[in-house]
């Protein structure tokens, strides 16, 4: 057996980027059974590949066995049977559903699964299916309709109409999902559905808690409803905090037998919470509290194993509402039959630039017969003084593509970004107040454009492109320290919650009188952090589209490299670097380099199926 399993292994590591971790795992999952075979290596090796894909599960189907004949496998078909029919042979470390063994096999639905996983998935259904069947009392509900109806009409009448279902629903019902695109009002949902709650005596702002899976994302909501003196002491917690998490102890202290003290539990940004996660927030969430999820199901899911709104939101999925919604919902949404008053796909976007928009539909849905300007680096001005525009460029080598990022970065960081950094210099006192001007100026040109890169390494990477950053900086102000050079763009690379810094967090280093230091806009308030004081932190010229999730910029590049594994260029990747700009976008690549990644979309299994959930 030992030959045979140094095959496979030979194979994933000569095909997929995987971890050392997974291959230790799979030796150890062989060596436990008694009696270990091909079948039960193959489908192994299989389960591994699927979950450094982010699937929670394999699913058995065409694309399962296609994997299987790309390790050598000549019928899968008739291996998977053998595996099947002969799963007593490894009762070690394959159970049922209703065992606890390693791996899961579940029988009927044809479904794989590592046993962390099948619980975590298992729980989160669980939970939500508890949630939606609550039973509400007929003439409680009916007085809280007329109450948020009157709401909606009378102070909330500027609201699109999927808004004010959004809100209804949310007020009405125990568990509802919101998903939108960039720009289509969800953080205007939250507000106003607070404030009617708050107003209307239905909780208190203590009651209630938004959270968001990474700090940034928790930070920008903070940043929208601090002057709302009503939702001035809501709480905003990254998830991680709002469940106490332990780092030595891995463990948290809101769980299943300590809840949280909360009635109302907004959660953002859900499509980038793994499976796991999801499972201890939904775990600790009391089940007669009101949870309100929101985030976009074409977005990239999460780094870890899970695709939570992505299953839960089939990419079909058409709103239709009950009777309930009358006078809410325009009619021709209203069903007798079909409906569901639990999830919300908001439509309309109120950013005015409607090329974008369009450009990033057409992606989404898989058009590669799309029509894209190209750029050359003569007319790049007119990128820059324009708006709604798309264009693509096309270097032809790495020279080529270095003098578009000098260029870039000549319009951004230009002569008057360096006055301003020097004037700030010059003036500085111990007080930031005499400055504010110039810091204002500084942060508006950091946040008028980003480099986006589909990945950290390799020349079209993120870190070599800093370098070009770093190359530019040093022609302009003549310093020799590579990190602590002044008017340097950095970002946090891990959270530091007694600093309030989290990770995404960008901001600049700048000469004071006592040399140079760190200053962030946190809430709209500017503070200032010695270097050494920083937790981890990088270069900011150009992040990773990962990173770029919860942003917003005027004008985005995103950069290809030229033969980039559809792990790292996908459909979701173009969707997302393109939704982070408000007026332009460039993207550095080959034509066939687009239309492949707009081809390919992350397709991640699951058990979670809207179907079983909502039928």
């Amino acid at each position: 057996m030992n030959e045979i399993l140094e095959r496979y292994i030979s194979i994933v590591r000569e095909r997929f980027d995987f971890p050392w971790s997974y291959i230790f795992t799979l030796k150890d999952l062989v060596s436990f059974c008694n009696k270990p075979d091909e079948n039960l290596i193959a489908i192994l090796t299989t389960m591994f590949i699927y979950l450094n894909n982010g699937s929670v599960c394999v699913r058995i189907n065409d694309t399962f066995y296609d994997l299987m004949k790309s390790l050598g496998v000549e019928n899968p078909q008739w291996l998977y049977e053998e595996f099947k029919n002969n799963i007593n042979k490894y009762t070690e470390i394959v159970g049922s559903p209703q065992e606890y063994k390693p791996v899961i096999f579940n029988k009927e639905k044809d479904l794989i699964y590592f046993q962390k996983y099948f619980e975590s998935e298992d729980k989160v259904k669980a939970i939500i299916e508890d949630f939606i069947s609550v039973a509400k009392n007929k003439e409680y509900e009916d007085g809280l309709k007329q109450e948020i109806t009157d709401y909606l009409i009378n102070e909330a009448s500027n609201l699109d109409e999927l808004q004010k279902v959004a809100i209804f629903l949310s007020v009405i019902k125990n568990f509802v999902l919101i998903s939108g695109g960039p720009g289509t009002g969800k953080t205007t949902i939250i507000k106003y559905l607070l404030e009617f709650l708050i107003s209307r005596n239905k909780c208190k702002p203590s009651d209630v808690v938004i959270s968001a899976p990474t700090g940034k994302a928790s930070q920008r909501i903070k940043e929208t409803i601090k002057d709302n003196s009503l939702l001035a002491e809501v709480e905003v917690l990254t998830i991680h905090r709002l469940l106490g998490y332990t780092f030595f102890r891995d463990s948290f202290r809101y769980n299943s037998e300590n809840k949280l003290p909360y009635k109302v539990v907004i959660v953002d940004e859900v499509s980038m919470i793994d499976i796991k996660l999801l499972k201890h927030l939904f775990e600790a969430i009391s089940n007669v509290a009101k949870i309100v999820l929101i985030g976009d199901k074409d977005q990239l899911p999460s780094v870890e194993a899970g695709a939570f709104i992505a299953k839960l939101v089939p990419s079909d999925y058409k709103n239709r509402f009950s009777s309930l919604l009358k006078g809410i919902a325009r009619e021709d949404l209203i069903a007798e039959s079909g409906f569901n008053d639990h999830i919300v796909v908001l439509e309309k976007s109120f950013r005015s630039e409607k090329s974008l928009q369009e450009f990033a539909k057409l992606v989404n849905a898989g058009r590669t017969d799309i029509e894209i300007q190209m750029l050359s680096q003569e007319n790049l001005n007119k990128f820059f003084t324009e708006s709604d525009r798309i264009f693509l460029y096309e270097y032809k080598d790495y020279r080529d593509f270095k003098n578009l990022v000098f260029n870039w970065l000549k319009r951004q960081f230009g002569d008057g970004y360096f006055q301003s950094i020097k004037i700030f210099g010059d003036i500085l006192s111990t007080e930031l107040s005499n400055c504010e001007k110039y810091l204002k100026e500084i942060f508006n040109t950091l946040n008028s454009g980003k480099i986006l890169s589909t990945t950290n390494i390799g020349l079209y990477g993120c870190r070599k492109i800093n370098e070009l950053g770093m190359e530019y900086f040093l022609t302009k102000v003549g310093a020799r320290y590579f990190y602590v050079t002044n008017g340097v763009p950095v970002i946090i690379n891990e959270n530091d919650y007694n600093l309030s810094l989290f990770n995404g967090n960008i901001g600049v280093v700048l000469k004071f009188k006592d040399g140079m230091k760190a200053v962030f806009n946190i809430e709209n308030d500017y503070r200032v952090y010695s270097i050494d004081m920083l937790p981890n932190f990088s270069l900011a010229f150009s992040i990773t589209v990962h990173k770029s999730q919860g942003s917003e910029y005027e004008r985005v590049m995103l950069v290809v490299g030229k033969s980039e594994k559809p792990a790292v260029l996908n459909r979701q990747i173009l969707y997302t670097a393109i939704t982070r700009a408000k007026k332009g976008v460039i993207i550095a690549s080959t034509l066939e380099n687009l239309k492949q990644g707009i081809s390919f979309s992350i397709e991640r299994e699951s058990g979670i199926e809207y179907y079983r959930l909502f039928s």
